[in-house]
């Protein structure tokens, strides 16, 4: 089965990144049943939008669905939006 967004989290250790902070990001992806999501599926880190610019460090699977990565912000500007994705579906 595919993601379910309603099952699915995805959070920041912070609410905001300054220029050379980083913040850690946590998504824990689920399927309609509740169950992790499968290990094959595609998922991605995604930014959007926002003049202020930063990169994601390579993103680690946990296990059981969870997967994290590091942002780490590079110049300041208006804000991005942060997101992740399962095989194209935003969470």
């Amino acid at each position: 089965a595919g993601v379910s967004v309603a099952n699915s989290s995805f959070v920041s250790s912070a609410a905001t990144v300054l220029s050379g902070g980083a913040v850690t990001l946590t998504a824990t992806l689920r399927d309609l049943n509740n169950n992790p999501i499968s290990s094959s599926s595609t998922v991605a880190f995604t930014k959007t939008g926002g003049t202020s610019t930063g990169t994601f460090s390579a993103f680690v699977n946990q296990g059981s669905g969870v997967y994290t990565t590091t942002y780490t912000g590079v110049v300041a500007g208006t804000a991005q939006t942060l997101n992740v994705t399962v095989n194209g579906t935003t969470v």
